[in-house]
């Protein structure tokens, strides 16, 4: 993947950015990339505040695909933040 060029350059992707990321490929069904992205996010920031839409994504993209089994405890480690 392109993103890993970037981190064999020393390129730091931020949460954010992972986070982001996590939504663009989730929005494509691109579902391996997805899940790499969000374990990675977990890896660096376990308690980085994902906002609830892009929780939503990743998640029906989990169901769209029943990938859900084993996953939970992953994502549900997640601190969701809203913008209501």
């Amino acid at each position: 993947m392109w993103f890993q060029e970037l981190e064999a350059d020393s390129f730091v992707f931020t949460s954010g950015m992972y986070a982001l990321l996590a939504e663009v490929y989730a929005h494509h069904d691109k579902t391996e990339e997805m899940w790499d992205t969000v374990k990675k996010l977990q890896e660096k920031e376990p308690d980085f505040p994902v906002d609830s839409m892009k929780m939503i994504k990743i998640v029906a993209l989990l169901i769209k695909n029943n990938r859900v089994q084993g996953k939970r405890s992953l994502y549900s480690n997640f601190s969701v933040s809203s913008y209501l």
